[in-house]
């Protein structure tokens, strides 16, 4: 029984190995183009903001890719030495950041209190100002595996921005039929997939070709939230009326 699941357990690892970031690509370039199909659907209303989003995270996978790209052509050596040799700064740059600030902006677009309006604007400049504090005095921690202080704050603006999103569904009419809007599904969805991958950022420093348990553990995550956000938006971008706001 033991030889079985060592070998099974191989072959997962293995297939992960070999498949892992050509099946994130693939789930988000398809919800992407699900996005781009309804694109008409929803022009009026600020979920075709959410929809160029995910034509942008399309763009983010593919770009994120280049030290492979540089790999398969034997040029990986013009890297050597730059800071740009991985590609976390990009991922820190494009995902980390680039999420929390879109988040706090498209719930402000879908939100009607005025003050909850005014605390995710507020959210949102929170973020851009640790951007800017992070860049004058560590600039090298957008670079790294592990930019803790980035991670944090991203985690809480998209976090409470989530929040302020429910609480104003709560105290609107919204509430009676929460269920059928688009923004419930991207806003659970979301909240979702960074409650369940942050508390992997500590982990990071594992991260270790030694350690190919702790890896595929972590892949294996990942790859779960990331089916199950990018389904939920397909999903709710499929089967959700347009409402306008």
């Amino acid at each position: 029984m033991r030889i079985i699941r060592n070998n099974s357990w191989l072959v997962l690892e293995e297939f992960l190995r070999q498949n892992y970031s050509l099946l994130t690509r693939l789930i988000v370039i398809s919800t992407a183009f699900i996005g781009v199909l309804n694109y008409r659907k929803f022009k009026t209303t600020p979920v075709s903001k959410f929809i160029l989003f995910l034509v942008f995270v399309s763009f983010i996978e593919i770009i994120a890719n280049y030290p492979s790209y540089l790999i398969s052509i034997n040029k990986y050596y013009l890297l050597d030495g730059t800071l740009i040799k991985q590609n976390y700064w990009w991922y820190t740059i494009a995902w980390t950041i680039g999420s929390a600030l879109f988040f706090s902006y498209y719930l402000n677009k879908v939100v009607e209190t005025k003050i909850i309006k005014n605390i995710l604007q507020s959210l949102f400049w929170i973020m851009v100002m640790t951007v800017f504090v992070v860049l004058i005095f560590d600039y090298r921690q957008v670079f790294s595996s592990f930019p803790v202080i980035i991670d944090i704050v991203s985690f809480l603006v998209v976090v409470f921005s989530v929040i302020c999103y429910f609480v104003d569904v709560l105290l609107s009419d919204n509430i009676l039929s929460f269920y059928k809007s688009i923004h419930f599904y991207i806003s659970s969805a979301i909240l979702f997939w960074w409650l369940l991958t942050t508390p992997l950022v500590f982990y990071e420093v594992y991260h270790s070709t030694s350690d190919w348990d702790y890896i595929i553990l972590k892949w294996q995550i990942r790859l779960f939230t990331n089916i199950f956000m990018y389904l939920t938006f397909s999903m709710a971008l499929i089967w959700c009326k347009p409402q306008n706001n």
